[in-house]
């Protein structure tokens, strides 16, 4: 089972205010949390799917990866919008706070993604 991905063309996104840079960007998110709740709620009360399940869980593991400002994310681009930076291209042209919550969350992505994936196996394994 695939769920499905939404992207959007964000080229123009700099004519946009700080608000609705913040709505456009979060919109993801939020949409993307609201499908996953949604389809652990089926999963848990009606389906009962071990393959559901796992699908989830790396889609849970994507979400997060979106919403961290991470790269080029969602969360990357409404801390700039919070913050009301104009993006830069180059990572060094940033502000060092925003530096700084780039590295640590790409460490939080990597020690998530790993025990996510570490506890499947290990579940895959034993079972």
């Amino acid at each position: 089972m695939i769920l499905p991905a939404f992207y959007v063309r964000m080229s123009q996104s700099h004519l946009l205010d700080r608000y609705e840079r913040l709505v456009v960007h979060a919109a993801g998110i939020l949409t993307n949390l609201t499908i996953n709740i949604f389809a652990y709620a089926i999963n848990e009360f009606w389906l009962r799917s071990a393959n559901l399940t796992m699908t989830l869980q790396f889609a849970t593991v994507a979400l997060v990866a979106n919403a961290l400002p991470f790269l080029s994310s969602d969360g990357y681009r409404v801390i700039l919008a919070l913050a009301d930076i104009p993006e830069r291209r180059h990572f060094l042209e940033n502000p060092r706070w925003i530096r700084i919550t780039e590295v640590a969350s790409g460490a939080l992505v990597v020690v998530y993604g790993w025990s996510v994936t570490y506890s499947i196996v290990v579940e895959w394994i034993a079972s």
